[in-house]
């Protein structure tokens, strides 16, 4: 059998889907020693060499970052060219993260997910949900590892089972909403500016950092 992945993401190769992917692809690897490959949606001069690759696969996986509480629109469009396809006994899972710490933002999107390998008649494998993304590429290597851990596990458990294991879907989307206290101390650093740090860096190298609070289309 063969396994494909799918990479959505608009930053292609350089994404943060790429880090989570890697480490699936890990775990899989430890328990079998099938084929396995990575293609970008972004490069769209690829998309009959990707549409040939789903078609032929047996397993695949799409991983994408949550866009305006939907899917980057390549996802989208990849969706609607393989929707012809007979896709009966392809084993098909999906991994949705967000710059969000909370997994709430994704919910409604897992769930248009599992009717959409429904439609194209695949087995379902799962929708794995996880926020807090966007700091994947700026904590410590031993914080880096042990928020991978579940990625490698999962795709572990998708070598043996073909399906996603509830428990580290759980464990991926653990933090769901947050409660009264985590509000009110979110409050607190948005009054003392500390989630603006970062962007305003962004901003500045940039050259647009004094444009910050543009209103262009204000009456």
């Amino acid at each position: 059998m063969s396994l494909v992945i799918f990479n959505g993401s608009p930053r292609g190769a350089g994404s943060n889907s790429k880090i989570m992917a890697d480490s699936f692809l890990k775990g899989f690897l430890s328990e079998t020693n099938e084929e396995s490959k990575m293609f970008y949606l972004i490069n769209k001069k690829e998309l009959e060499l990707h549409k040939k690759e789903f078609e032929n696969a047996e397993k695949i996986i799409f991983i994408f970052p949550l866009y305006t509480d939907g899917m980057p629109g390549m996802v989208k469009e990849f969706f609607e060219e393989v929707e012809e396809y007979n896709s009966k006994g392809k084993k098909i899972g999906f991994i949705v993260h967000s710059g969000f710490p909370e997994a709430i933002h994704s919910k409604s999107l897992a769930e248009y997910l599992k009717r959409f390998a429904e439609i194209i008649n695949a087995d379902y494998a799962g929708t794995a949900i996880t926020g807090g993304s966007e700091a994947l590429k700026f904590i410590p290597e031993k914080a880096l590892n042990k928020k991978l851990a579940p990625f490698y596990a999962l795709g572990r458990e998708y070598a043996l089972n073909c399906k996603f294991d509830i428990e580290t879907i759980k464990e991926l989307g653990k933090l769901h909403k947050f409660n009264s206290l985590m509000l009110i101390f979110l409050k607190i650093c948005i009054s003392l500016g500390i989630f603006n740090i970062h962007w305003n860096k962004i901003l500045k190298k940039n050259g647009s950092l004094d444009k910050r609070l543009a209103k262009p289309y204000q009456s």
